[in-house]
């Protein structure tokens, strides 16, 4: 074998080394998360901004690559094909078998063939593409600039495959080149529930952080019912004892009735005049604004605004003006992290099981969450969102001790009331016929 065959075997490896150089960019940069591209152009990092910049347009890039995989691929093959295959048949004819002899032209174009195929699918394609995969961020930040440059000379090529691209799709009825959807929220969901290393903990704050921004202030308030509020000319030892009982360090104040919210007090207005000789005197001097809200308000908007006004309450209003509840940064809180308990919180029973498939349920408790913790299946309506909210809905009255709501397979009936409010009621799931 003279030396030009051997120097067209190198060729043909070094052009299955810029396949290589072609397939592994691809994948690296198409694998290397937007956030984390994003995190590396903070740090300063100029190869960061070329992959960031590329990845404005994938048309572009991945049309580059395509372009310089193709013509790689192209010349491997005719460089094999012109050369090896003619000292290839010339070998076979050395075969003292008159068959091989008449074939060899053909049988040494498809050995050499086979044989560049192979080689640079292992070598031009799938290990390149599987250590991209492993270490996408190091090789992309290796190969940004050198693909930038490819692309600016590949401009003209890329033009003209787009506007061909575009003309033909458009005539099978497709669309043009469009830059593709951003990921779903409810694929972000199926990844986390998918991923192992994520914690379950975790995995329920992240879920709240996307149901909290489909939730409004009507679905998370304190019910006025449950509201501890003071009237104006209540004392300061008064609000001071009341704050002491409760535990709560801010009381919405009041003029005639709790429909009238003018303001809130806080303990730590209080604490300087909590001695005896100020323990008398009112509280209007101490009454600080109040910020109110509709009960449609979004979360999301509540809480930027709470921060933005430095407050940590907000009452809810009605559609006619009257108070619906109160909202505090807290229970904003606790809608993505959970339940927050502090010192002055009592561990509340929502559920107490008396007997076979019969529990005494809390009237306060979410119909959502009681269908999920009592594997039930009450039905979920816009007209409520508690236990007791849903058997005055289908009451249509105002209900007394022993009133009973049927549903399917689920009876409710009301055990304890508080005037005209239901605090606790008994359900009984029907056991289902096993036989039917």
């Amino acid at each position: 074998m003279d030396s030009s065959y051997w120097n067209q075997i190198i060729l043909i490896f070094v052009l299955i080394s810029f396949n290589a150089f072609f397939a592994g960019s691809e994948i690296a940069m198409i694998s290397l998360r937007q956030s984390r591209i994003r995190q590396l152009v903070d740090r300063g990092s100029r190869s960061a901004r070329v992959i960031e910049k590329l990845m404005e347009d994938p048309s572009r890039f991945l049309a580059t690559i395509q372009v310089g995989v193709t013509l790689t691929g192209f010349l491997a093959s005719a460089t094999a094909a012109v050369g090896l295959a003619k000292y290839l048949s010339e070998l076979i004819k050395m075969i003292p078998l008159p068959f091989l002899t008449k074939a060899s032209d053909g049988l040494a174009l498809v050995l050499v063939t086979l044989l560049v195929s192979y080689i640079s699918l292992v070598l031009g394609e799938l290990v390149p593409k599987r250590v991209a995969l492993q270490k996408a961020e190091m090789i992309s930040l290796f190969v940004a600039r050198p693909i930038e440059i490819l692309s600016t000379i590949a401009a003209p090529f890329v033009f003209v495959l787009t506007k061909s691209t575009n003309f033909l799709v458009k005539l099978l009825g497709g669309e043009e080149d469009q830059t593709p959807p951003r990921i779903s929220e409810e694929e972000i969901r199926m990844m986390v529930a998918e991923q192992p290393n994520i914690m379950e903990v975790e995995k329920e704050m992240i879920e709240g952080v996307f149901e909290f921004g489909d939730t409004v202030a009507r679905e998370i308030m304190i019910p006025r019912t449950d509201i501890r509020a003071i009237h104006r000319t209540a004392t300061i030892g008064e609000a001071i004892q009341i704050m002491a009982t409760t535990g709560y360090s801010r009381l919405p104040v009041y003029e005639e009735n709790i429909d009238d919210i003018i303001g809130i007090i806080t303990l730590k207005d209080l604490i300087p005049f909590i001695v005896d000789t100020h323990r008398d005197q009112p509280i209007t001097e101490h009454i600080r604004p109040v910020y109110v809200i509709p009960e449609s308000k979004n979360v999301v908007e509540l809480l930027k605004e709470l921060q933005r006004s430095k407050q940590h309450m907000a009452i809810v209003l009605d559609e006619y003006g009257g108070t619906a509840g109160l909202i505090t940064i807290e229970d904003l809180l606790e809608e993505i992290v959970g339940d927050i308990m502090d010192e002055h919180d009592e561990l509340e029973e929502h559920f107490e099981m008396i007997g076979d498939h019969q529990y005494v349920v809390d009237a306060r408790l979410n119909v959502e969450e009681a269908n999920e913790i009592l594997a039930m299946d009450l039905p979920l309506e816009e007209h409520y969102e508690t236990i007791g909210g849903l058997v005055l809905h289908y009451l249509g009255k105002i209900p007394q001790v022993g009133d009973e709501v049927k549903l399917e397979q689920t009876t409710i009936s009301v055990t304890d009331m508080d005037g005209n409010r239901i605090t606790r009621v008994k359900i009984t799931k029907d056991q289902v016929n096993k036989s039917e």
